[in-house]
């Protein structure tokens, strides 16, 4: 009897541990419940000499579970865990090493940059990572996925509130292939906030000013243009013109660039670019770059490396061959970036980069209305204004070269890919001249950040608008791009939808959704060029798709003033939110109606022309007011105040 005893006891002893496992998974023993149904906030585990990323990552994680449930969820640290019940564990550490070795969990240090693991072990869930930036991003991911935390702006969070939190198994291991990842928006660069919203977003730009306890940023020594910051010519030029283009039979530093063949220049320039780095202490990047001009070099050697090559980038990439060979004899995990710029784009037939070099290819000439991986195809048929899902592309018309720019900047592309080891790219997504206009190039934003994923980018730059606070619909472009570099696959009409619907409510997210697609369709039926660089919207826009498009945007803001009084406190600011996205299609008006006022008379159909239009004016100021907006373009020529003037109806033309 005392044997069978005994031997009940260590059964007993032995299945109490998983008793408590299952408890803890609750009736579905699939599902880990952190909190709820009388189970108490579940531990946050920090592994014993956590890094400040780490207590960042498990910070960030007690914040949002707490505003999610209204629970305190504690951080401890591992000593302290009791491991028979639930527990969030941020690794790498100790504890987190053993779980995902019992889950059969690839260990945390075969993971690549920037990747994030997020595993079910037992009872706990490891949140872990690259050491650098990895934990955090777990969680950020975890919050989003299986809370449903939102983060649309530096200000503006979506919380929902849980009674229970019930997680599945989960087994997620990640490392994105975009490895520098940067949109150029005025609301991820806006100070710490902005930097914050960066980290949450996952970017990690040289621009996002991400503090270090968020994993800090890809810093470049430098940033492109840099032949003149690292030789200046105030400095070198009186005794060493020769270190300088020769431009028409003279030596010159007047927009020109540097005697790229010059061995003493070389030598000087070796010199200066490791001493920007000894100053650099943990820099990855430093740029080696032409100026932001032509004046290349025309003497003997230079011009035998162009005519050899067929391209500026022969004597360019030559250059930076030599001076990246030095930087990794020095500083071996230090990448050397150079431009592919204007008359460097087209790769060189001779030389190829070394592997610490690293190519950043510039779209800027080329038209943001056809995906770049497209463009070659033949032309596509227009398709019906009708038809507003699953656009078809107008490729472009061929310009004087016989291929559009497009084609050859796709060409040049993956002429680059095949000699290099990795590029950069620096690609555009605004229209520089006028910040507000619309710009209707959703439909090549994932095509694009795909199409460099396939030819071996590892950093991808996204030049929105750094200096407007309103925009055509600026923070969804923001928030959906920056959602793609970190996963290039996602489904990005799905992440429109989301952020329409969500950001703004669902209601008038369906009528922004018409809304933007009738603009889109519009520009696609133009089959015009849609640059960086518009000054009206009269190459792509017609008078039937201006009138449809502004009365959705009208409906969309009645719509908005209903939700909000419906609801003050989900839908508070409705209205303002829907009046800044109108602030495009009212410049339009503005801007371009009177070249409208044909096809106005003609079919008699009523427009903002048919009203008081210094009413109209006034109603556009005081918006553009409320939101702070004091730039129309990149280059704030001509001064805000004056550009604003001449929109007045009575100003003269």
């Amino acid at each position: 009897m005392l044997k069978t005893t005994r031997k009940a006891a260590a059964i007993l002893a032995a299945i109490l541990p998983l008793l408590a496992v299952l408890a803890a998974f609750g009736e579905e023993t699939s599902v880990l419940t952190l909190f709820g149904e009388g189970v108490s906030p579940c531990p946050i585990v920090l592994p014993e000499g956590a890094s400040a990323v780490q207590t960042t990552a498990a910070e960030e994680l007690a914040l949002f579970l707490g505003q999610a449930t209204g629970a305190e969820f504690p951080i401890i640290g591992e000593s302290a865990a009791d491991q028979r019940g639930v527990n969030l564990v941020i690794g790498p550490g100790e504890l987190s090493k053993n779980l995902l070795a019992s889950a059969g969990a690839e260990p945390e240090e075969t993971i690549d940059q920037d990747g994030i693991i997020i595993q079910t072990s037992g009872n706990s869930i490891v949140l872990s990572g690259h050491p650098q930036r990895g934990p955090l991003y777990a969680v950020y991911t975890f919050l989003e996925d299986y809370i449903g935390i939102r983060w649309w702006t530096s200000t503006e969070t979506f919380i929902p509130q849980k009674r229970e939190l019930k997680i599945p198994p989960l087994a997620i291991r990640y490392a994105p292939r975009v490895i520098v990842r940067e949109t150029y928006y005025l609301d991820s660069h806006n100070g710490r906030e902005g930097g914050i919203f960066s980290a949450r977003m996952k970017m990690n730009g040289h621009f996002d000013p991400i503090p270090p306890e968020y994993g800090g940023h890809e810093t470049f020594c430098l940033f492109v243009h840099s032949f003149y910051p690292i030789l200046p010519p105030e400095k070198y030029f009186d005794e060493h013109p020769e270190w300088y283009s020769l431009v028409d039979g003279q030596r010159t530093h007047n927009r020109a660039q540097l005697c790229l063949s010059n061995p003493e220049m070389k030598k000087e320039f070796i010199r200066s670019t490791l001493k920007i780095l000894e100053e650099n202490p943990g820099a990855k990047f430093i740029s080696v770059s032409q100026n932001d001009c032509r004046g290349w070099c025309q003497c003997p050697d230079c011009q035998k490396l162009f005519e050899e090559n067929g391209s500026q980038a022969g004597p360019l990439i030559t250059f930076v061959n030599d001076v990246a060979e030095a930087v990794a004899e020095k500083y071996p995990d230090v990448f050397v970036e150079t431009l592919a710029y204007q008359d460097s784009r087209p790769a060189p037939k001779v030389v190829r980069p070394r592997d610490n070099v690293i190519i950043r290819l510039c779209s800027f000439e080329c038209s943001f209305l056809t995906p770049l991986a497209d463009s070659a195809k033949p032309r596509t048929r227009k398709i019906d204004q009708t038809e507003r899902t699953g656009f078809e592309i107008a490729y472009l018309p061929q310009d004087s070269d016989g291929k559009a720019e497009n084609v050859a900047f796709a060409e040049r592309t993956k002429r680059w890919s095949a000699i290099s080891k990795q590029l950069y790219i620096w690609d555009y997504v605004t229209d520089f001249n006028n910040l507000m206009l619309p710009h209707p190039n959703l439909q090549v934003l994932a095509p694009n950040i795909r199409f460099f994923v396939e030819n071996k980018a590892i950093g991808i730059f996204e030049q929105g608008d750094p200096d407007c606070p309103a925009g055509d619909f600026i923070r969804m472009r923001n928030w959906v791009i920056e959602k793609l570099l970190w996963n290039p696959d996602l489904d990005q009409r799905q992440l429109e939808n989301e952020f329409l619907n969500g950001y703004y409510s669902p209601r008038v997210g369906a009528i922004l959704r018409e809304y933007l697609d009738v603009l889109t369709a519009g520009a696609i039926q133009s089959e015009a060029n849609l640059y960086n660089e518009m000054s009206t919207t009269t190459a792509w826009l017609d008078t039937k798709t201006l009138l449809e498009a502004t009365n959705l945007m009208d409906k969309a803001i009645d719509a908005a003033g209903e939700d909000e009084a419906a609801d003050p406190q989900r839908c508070a600011g409705l209205v303002k939110k829907v009046e800044r996205e109108s602030i495009p299609i009212r410049y339009v008006w503005l801007l371009d109606g009177k070249a409208h006022l044909p096809d106005l008379e003609e079919t008699g159909a009523n427009s903002p022309l048919s009203g008081d239009m210094n009413a109209y004016y006034e109603k556009f100021k005081a918006i553009l007011a409320e939101n702070h907006v004091t730039a129309h373009n990149a280059w704030r020529n001509g001064g805000f105040d004056q550009w604003l003037e001449s929109l007045r109806p009575s100003a003269p033309q």
